[in-house]
């Protein structure tokens, strides 16, 4: 809902707005993709640098150090899904400036939880970048704006996205949202 609110606010500063459906973002896992391209990357290099201090480290890093590292084949394949996702994203914003969608599958949430409820279904806490994922993997310009309020008083977001190196209407439309948000001071939740 706030996503379609943020949407209805466009026009008005003279700019089209159309649904939009892109099928690889649903097809595309982003994060076990990332999680792919991590563990053939970085985790052997992060296993060494803090190897012997692994109890100063975050429970949540650990376990990320606990992963298996990625085969070969396994991030080959991750490699081509990554292009799959870059070509479809390039194909979007050929045809479009922006895409505005959501930060987040659901609002704002207490601190320190290693599991979310979500949809009626129990998912581990990083679901939570789940919208924001596949534009960190692309490197395509992404913007988040407070643009609601959820009924138990926490923030959500929209999420605007460019074109490669179009940071300028990334930043403009992030502008004109903040300008035309329903609720303009936004109160810390205490």
């Amino acid at each position: 809902m706030t996503v379609e609110a943020a949407a209805a606010a466009l026009p008005a500063a003279g700019y089209q707005v159309a649904p939009a459906h892109l099928p690889v973002l649903e097809d595309i896992d982003g994060n076990a993709l990332s999680a792919k391209l991590f563990g053939f990357e970085i985790l052997p290099y992060l296993r060494q640098a803090v190897r012997g201090r692994e109890d100063e480290l975050h429970g949540t890093t650990r376990r990320v150090l606990s992963a298996p590292i990625t085969s070969a084949a396994e991030y080959v394949d991750a490699q081509l899904e990554m292009e799959r996702l870059r070509d479809a994203l390039a194909a979007y914003f050929a045809q479009h400036h922006a895409l505005l969608c959501p930060v987040a599958p659901t609002a704002a949430h207490a601190h320190g939880l290693d599991d979310l409820l979500i949809g009626g279904r129990i998912v581990p806490n990083r679901h939570i970048v789940r919208c924001t994922v596949p534009f960190n993997l692309t490197g395509a310009p992404a913007l988040s704006v407070p643009f609601g309020w959820s009924r138990d008083g926490l923030p959500i977001g929209v999420q605007i996205v460019g074109r490669h190196f179009d940071e300028g209407t990334v930043l403009r439309l992030g502008l004109m949202l903040e300008r035309s948000r329903p609720e303009k001071h936004y109160r810390p939740i205490l």
